[in-house]
């Protein structure tokens, strides 16, 4: 008998169909933030702790090209 490892729980701020959608409501937050790519396709915004639980788990942060995002200066 195999017994398959199970996914982190995972508990997320918000979760967006774009980066920009994900970095403005992430700029908007009084604690640290970060984006990650979720494995249901879409950006999640979670705490700074459960940005490190989710990369050991082998998540990835999101970066702004990611989907084609450009930062505006």
């Amino acid at each position: 008998m195999t017994t398959k490892k199970q996914p982190p729980k995972v508990s997320t701020w918000g979760r967006f169909n774009s980066y920009a959608a994900a970095h403005s409501f992430s700029d908007g937050t009084i604690k640290a933030s970060a984006i990650l790519l979720g494995d249901d396709g879409l950006f999640w915004v979670v705490s700074l702790a459960q940005m490190e639980r989710l990369t050991r788990a082998g998540y990835e942060l999101a970066d702004c090209r990611s989907d084609g995002y450009r930062q505006r200066i």
